[in-house]
């Protein structure tokens, strides 16, 4: 569900649709308990919610067996359990354009942030008026957006001059391109990046990252300064090309605007440590950073990320990953079935299917 991470303002309700117990037509067919917890979770992750109502139909209550009701029951008590510790959204938000063909990509895109183990919140005009609280909202990223509509352009203008940060991935559309300051240059094929500054925190000045052969939009700077150029693949006449830009940063009012032309499927699966230094880059700007980092994560986990939680739910089979937090902690509780040790503030975590962990740290 697109908007299910969408924050909202006071006064406005948003109903979140979850088919729990199935459809019963011609054969005696019920949803499975596993499947009824996976979904009812699910939305526990959620920051914001105040109650949740439920309908469904009278004969599915009446199964033979009642283990549709009771594995809905009993999710709805651990629906609260995780809500619970959920008392604050994401700092990071992504950009969901107005156009609806735009759509559908989100989607795809999204399946990669939670492979990453980035949590975010949705954004899009007018569900949130004209203004993101700085308070909450400290990144709002562009993921291959789009051209922008006019009153969209002044809504992320308006957010970086007031101190938010922005960073778009792919394309700059026009009406943005005076906050990020490019302009139009070229599409042209790329082997690699190469960084040429000193202060990103995973990849050091000089470090080049390979990402095959792929398309990259090349801006030209007007206002923005590089922060990693683009290279050619071996045997194309010298590997580096001065004048391609692969990403670019420009102070706008009280905020900051970063731009990267490798498109957001690249950057997220090939070049991966480059678009987390981005994000602790643009989040830095207020004071922050990404506490968490995890290794063995898939498209079939959620997680839940603060200064000082972690909440995973697990809708597939058995999986292990760890989660590597940046900062001191002197103790930490768990809540849940799952399997947790620690090591040099590397959790190793194995969720079976169907399971949820959360992680409150104490300093």
């Amino acid at each position: 569900m697109l908007l299910a991470k969408a924050s909202l303002n006071n006064g406005k309700i948003f109903l979140g649709h979850v088919e729990t117990f199935g459809r019963r037509f011609l054969e005696e067919k019920f949803s499975s308990g596993d499947l009824i917890r996976s979904q009812v979770l699910s939305e526990s992750l959620v920051y914001g919610v105040d109650g949740i109502s439920s309908f469904t139909f009278t004969y599915l209550l009446d199964e033979p067996t009642g283990e549709s009701l009771a594995a809905y029951m009993d999710s709805v008590k651990e629906f609260f359990e995780i809500q619970g510790f959920i008392k604050s959204p994401p700092n990071i938000s992504l950009f969901l354009p107005r156009r609806a063909e735009y759509w559908v990509f989100a989607q795809n895109v999204l399946q990669l942030f939670r492979k990453l183990g980035v949590d975010l919140s949705l954004v899009q005009l007018p569900l949130h008026g004209k203004n993101v609280k700085l308070s909450e909202v400290s990144l709002i990223i562009l993921a291959d957006p789009p051209e922008l509509d006019g009153d969209e352009v002044a809504f992320l203008g308006k957010y970086v001059e007031d101190g938010g940060a922005i960073l778009v991935t792919g394309y700059p559309p026009t009406g943005l391109r005076p906050v990020l300051g490019v302009d139009e240059r070229n599409v042209g094929k790329y082997g690699g990046v190469e960084v040429i500054v000193d202060y990103l925190k995973r990849c050091s000045r000089g470090k080049i990252l390979g990402m095959g052969y792929r398309l990259v939009y090349c801006p030209t700077l007007n206002g923005s300064e590089p922060l990693a150029i683009l290279r050619k693949p071996k045997g194309y006449g010298g590997v580096r090309d001065i004048g391609s830009y692969a990403a670019t940063l420009k102070e706008y009012g009280k905020g900051l605007a970063v731009f990267t032309g490798v498109p957001a499927k690249t950057l997220l699966t090939d070049l991966s440590p480059f678009f987390l230094d981005l994000v602790d880059l643009c989040l830095a700007h207020s004071g922050k950073e990404l506490k968490w980092e995890f290794e063995g994560l898939n498209e079939l986990v959620d997680v839940v990320v603060r200064d000082d939680l972690l909440i995973a739910f697990n809708h597939g089979d058995k999986v292990r990953f760890k989660a590597k937090y940046s900062g001191d902690f002197s103790g930490y509780e768990v809540l849940g079935k799952a399997l947790v040790s620690v090591k040099d503030r590397v959790f190793e975590i194995e969720l079976g299917k169907v399971e949820y962990c959360c992680i409150k740290l104490t300093s």
